[in-house]
């Protein structure tokens, strides 16, 4: 039997879909996890084939939650749930190799299709590449990141210590200090500043806020 898991932080939604996939599509075992906190340690006791992703949950970035989930377990397809407003994003999630994409309007019987194709070794996008297409170049996340640098970049923004995401990632300090350097050299911009001032021009933060330099 095949074992999913569907991380999503609003409960109510995370609950109806399992109920919905446990009840209509027999061939699984499904469990679910509010975060990729909770899927870790499901996945560290179970075999786990798949994971569905809800990249608008409130607990964590979506892209980063993903970004995470793909550095733990790389092996472990990913589908990930995306709402409309989230469409900027798209074109990265191929970039991090996640092997289904699906938007919020997309009906039950896709969400089957995309699980079927993906647990059968495939991968399955949803106009991804046309929504991306209809978006303006300074909406999308700057390609010439690696993984790992988009994921410190994420954390960057969010104000996170080098020694925090050290601790968070399992990798050195020097790691993450090499890394930021690299992220930097290759955004051509000069301090965390103009790291903040990118990421507001791209509302990838809130229009309130608030810098404090350390």
């Amino acid at each position: 039997m095949k074992h999913i898991i569907v991380v999503d932080g609003f409960s109510g939604t995370r609950k109806l879909l399992c109920q919905l996939i446990s009840n209509t599509q027999k061939q699984y075992a499904v469990d679910q996890a509010m975060n990729v906190v909770d899927a870790e340690a499901i996945i560290r006791q179970k075999r786990v084939n798949l994971v569905i992703l809800d990249i608008s949950k409130p607990t964590k970035n979506g892209l980063e939650a993903l970004l995470d989930l793909k550095q733990l377990f790389p092996k472990i397809p990913v589908l990930v749930i995306n709402g409309p407003d989230h469409a900027k994003y798209a074109d990265h999630f191929l970039d991090i190799r996640c092997e289904g994409y699906l938007t919020k309007d997309a009906d039950y019987a896709e969400l089957c299709k995309a699980i079927q194709a993906i647990l059968a070794g495939d991968s399955y996008f949803h106009s991804i590449h046309q929504s991306s297409a209809q978006l303006p170049e300074k909406s999308r996340y700057p390609k010439r990141l690696s993984s790992r640098e988009m994921q410190i970049f994420l954390k960057t923004i969010k104000g996170m210590t080098t020694k925090s995401m050290s601790n968070e990632l399992k990798i050195s300090s020097s790691t993450v200090s090499v890394t930021k350097s690299n992220i930097m050299r290759k955004m051509q911009l000069r301090d965390r500043r103009e790291l903040i001032m990118y990421a507001l021009r791209q509302e990838w933060l809130p229009p309130n806020y608030i810098f404090q330099p350390r």
